[in-house]
């Protein structure tokens, strides 16, 4: 990610389109991090050694050969997604597409088994294991919409249902810049992030002094305002509205909503950061 940001700012290169350094930029960020989370995640699970280490090998060669591949698109110059202008781009786009499947398929078999966590995870860590698999879940979806659509611009069920693709082999098949409709793209990054952005608020307090009925409290409305805020994307973005024509009140409803997610976090990280410092500050003085 910090090489291609730097190789992004070097060129000159867009910042946008099916061509740019920030695609290989968000990949590797996106995969990394499920990664982190899933490794997190399984310590509360009962698979055993051998079922730990065939889940975080599965996720790891996925994150590494994926983020590889959109990279090797990008340094070629050529789109990464719905392209087939050669056997090789219908391969790695394909490919990509086989694997991302398989990523969804585990997601959801996590999901299921959340229901036989270990004693050791505390009511605030299932609720927030659950729900971060459930909107990363949705988040997956949303990317599977995108490819059917075959672009993360949506345009309206018509385009959806009228098989985009066709004779794909010899062509990009993409939406064009400038295309005008709702942006996937954004509800499918805030889902498949479910996965850091909850569980982040329970990892955290488990660090406080709090006890764990307001720890499960506090993890439950950041868990409701994330889907409240994809909700409140969802709405305008499959009406086709783009980000640029969303109403005043639907602005002031996501506002409010990203306000308050703002805010819990920051009342998290301030019980447990500062007074967790402050605390240890007082027992070396004692």
């Amino acid at each position: 990610m910090l090489l291609h940001g730097v190789l992004l700012v070097a060129s000159g290169g867009p910042l946008n389109g099916p061509v740019s350094f920030r695609k290989a930029m968000t990949f590797a960020e996106s995969l990394g991090l499920a990664c982190w989370s899933v490794a997190w995640l399984l310590g509360y699970y009962r698979f055993g050694g051998v079922g730990n280490w065939l889940v975080a090998a599965w996720v790891s060669f996925f994150a590494l050969v994926e983020t590889a591949m959109f990279t090797v698109q990008v340094w070629r110059g050529v789109p990464s997604h719905y392209n087939f202008n050669t056997l090789f781009d219908g391969i790695i786009y394909i490919g990509s597409g086989v694997g991302a499947v398989i990523y969804t398929a585990l997601i959801a078999v996590l999901l299921l088994r959340s229901g036989r966590l270990r004693e050791t995870a505390a009511p605030s860590i299932r609720l927030a294991i659950r729900t971060g698999l459930l909107m990363t879940l949705i988040g997956s979806a949303v990317g599977v919409v995108m490819s059917a659509n075959a672009g993360g611009v949506w345009e309206g069920v018509a385009r959806f249902a009228s098989n985009p693709y066709g004779e794909a082999m010899g062509g990009y098949i993409g939406q064009a810049e400038g295309t005008r409709g709702g942006n996937l793209v954004l509800l499918h990054a805030l889902g498949i992030h479910g996965l850091q952005l909850i569980p982040l608020a329970a990892w955290l307090l488990s660090y406080s002094r709090w006890p764990e009925a307001q720890r499960y409290t506090l993890t439950a409305l950041v868990a409701g305002l994330n889907f409240a805020l994809m909700a409140a994307f969802a709405v305008p973005v499959f009406q086709a509205v783009p980000l640029s024509d969303f109403s005043p009140t639907m602005l002031g409803i996501i506002g409010a909503i990203g306000s308050a997610l703002l805010a819990s976090y920051a009342v998290i990280g301030y019980s447990v950061l500062y007074r967790e410092a402050k605390s240890m500050t007082v027992t070396r003085e004692a």
